[in-house]
């Protein structure tokens, strides 16, 4: 017997369904990944956003222009990777790629570049990764009269009860 509710329902992507999405990658950053690294793109995800979510949030915004998103640069030679993500990383990725004003493939190949080529060759601790706390949350102000629009993040020790 088929439940017809259920049927028509969409969803969640916090379920542990995976996804097909795509990256673009430049031919050249992809090239000096090397072979190991090159095979772990989109199953990293997960991996990247819980070591980087802190340095994203409180980083200043990539892209100033409010109601555009910055894309890679032309002429880079992009390849595109198909990949299977977990739903929810991949709307953890779209969050913070909005919320800098990037794309999301934008985002991703940051991420790469800070975990294979800029963190590793730092020898100190990045600070901001000193303060691993689970409970962000990310607000947007929008003044659409004085066309002033601004990222707010907080760290909450806990989240309240009810947001009114």
């Amino acid at each position: 017997m088929v439940n017809k509710k259920l049927k028509n329902e969409t969803l969640s992507s916090q379920g542990t369904r995976k996804i097909t999405c795509s990256f673009l990658v430049p031919k050249n950053f992809y090239k000096r990944l090397g072979l190991k690294n090159q095979k772990q793109i989109g199953k990293n995800l997960e991996f990247l956003l819980k070591k980087y979510r802190t340095k994203i949030l409180k980083s200043q915004r990539i892209h100033n222009k409010t109601f555009t998103s910055l894309y890679q640069k032309k002429g880079n030679d992009l390849i595109k990777l198909n990949v299977r993500v977990n739903g929810f990383n991949w709307e953890e990725l779209t969050l913070l790629s909005r919320s800098h004003g990037v794309s999301n493939c934008y985002l991703y190949t940051l991420l790469l570049n800070w975990e294979y080529f800029i963190d590793s060759q730092n020898p100190f601790l990045n600070e901001l990764n000193k303060f691993k706390n689970p409970k962000i949350a990310l607000v947007w102000y929008l003044d659409l009269n004085f066309g002033l629009s601004q990222r707010l993040v907080h760290i909450l020790k806990r989240f309240p009860e009810k947001i009114e």
